[in-house]
Formats: structure tokens, C-alpha cells, sequence
């Protein structure tokens, strides 16, 4: 449900009061942006500590990265691709469960080409998984990397509700993912 929506409850849909998943910071995001701010969370959620920010926004527009179509209609972007390969490959970042989404299965492909050209051990754990975000549903990890791939190049179409009307609700799976921490990457100043 969408912060609009929620306004006038649906007697057909049920909405999710109390969460069980997420560090608090990352359920605070999640309850302002998408349920009105009455997402709560469960006592045992409030009890977590785990040193570093819960949530990050990664801006890669100093890496002048370009979001390019490919034949069958996805995109790719390759800067967040080798932004991403880096990231897994560092220190501590295997002992967690980790997950990678994205909106696009052509970012998906060049995402796990990429790891297994760097790290292909990596890829021969359940520890990683690199998904689509509508692939991603009903499962979570430690750290989500949201790869929003869109970057100049390209029209964002992703996250053009016009294009996209159900942009929104898969920008809540993948933010609501993550148990410890959230790494949003993105070109912000495309977006």
C-alpha cells in the first residue's frame, strides 16, 4: 500500500501494522514513505544494534555512469554493475546475507557477470542472491543493495509513474528487504 492509498483503508486488503524484519531505521523509511507512518515495530526489532548507518543512499553520479538499452528493452548500467562487484568484494561483506536487486534482468545478467568475473565464490552461496525486484518478494537478507540502474543514457522509465504505475509498490519490496542495513545506489541528480 502506497502512503496515498492508506488514507482510505480497502475492505479487501489488509494492512501489515507491526514488522518483525527490519531495523528500526529502515522501518521508519518504509512506514513515512509507504504506509502513512503506521508501520510499527515489534519489541524485539528495537532491540537490535548493529554498528553503521541502516540506511544509505550511494549517489554514483561522479562516476558518470550511463543507463544503456539493450535490444530486448532492459537496461544496463555497467558503473553500478562494477560498483557493486567492489562492494561485495569488500572486507566483512561475506559473513552476512546479502541481496542484490534491480529493476531490470539485463542488470541482473551483467550483475552476476561481473561478480563472477571478481568474486565467483560469492556466487556459489545461497549468502548472495541478484534479483529482480518482482523476483525478490517474499524473501529478505541482512544488507540489500538497491541497484536503481536508471542513468542518463536512457529515459527513466522505472520510477515514471506514467510507464510504471506499480513503481511504487516495488520500491517497497526492495527497500523492505533488508534486516540491517539498506544501501540505495543510484545517479541522483538523473533521478
Amino acid at each position: 500500500a502506497v502512503a496515498d492509498d492508506v488514507a482510505v483503508d480497502h475492505p479487501l486488503r489488509t494492512m501489515l501494522h507491526e514488522q518483525w524484519r527490519m531495523h528500526p531505521d529502515i522501518s521508519g523509511v518504509v512506514s513515512r514513505v509507504f504506509y502513512g507512518g503506521r508501520l510499527t515495530n515489534a519489541p524485539a526489532v528495537l532491540q537490535r544494534t548493529d554498528p553503521g548507518p541502516a540506511v544509505a543512499l550511494l549517489d554514483t553520479t561522479s562516476l558518470s555512469p550511463l543507463s544503456e538499452q539493450t535490444p530486448a528493452g532492459s537496461k544496463i548500467n555497467r558503473a553500478h554493475a562494477r560498483l557493486i562487484a567492489e562492494l561485495l568484494a569488500a572486507p566483512g561483506m561475506s559473513d552476512r546475507s546479502i541481496a542484490v536487486i534491480t529493476p531490470y534482468r539485463a542488470q541482473v545478467r551483467l550483475i552476476r557477470e561481473t561478480v563472477r568475473a571478481r568474486r565467483p565464490e560469492l556466487l556459489a552461496t545461497e549468502r548472495l542472491e541478484i534479483f529482480t525486484v518482482h523476483r525478490f518478494q517474499g524473501r529478505d537478507k541482512d544488507i540489500v543493495l538497491f541497484d536503481l540502474t536508471e542513468a542518463p543514457g536512457t529515459r527513466t522509465t522505472f520510477l515514471d509513474d506514467l510507464k510504471t504505475p506499480h513503481a511504487p509498490n516495488l520500491i517497497n519490496v526492495a527497500m523492505s528487504r533488508a534486516r540491517l542495513r539498506l544501501v540505495v545506489i543510484g545517479a541522483f541528480d538523473h533521478l
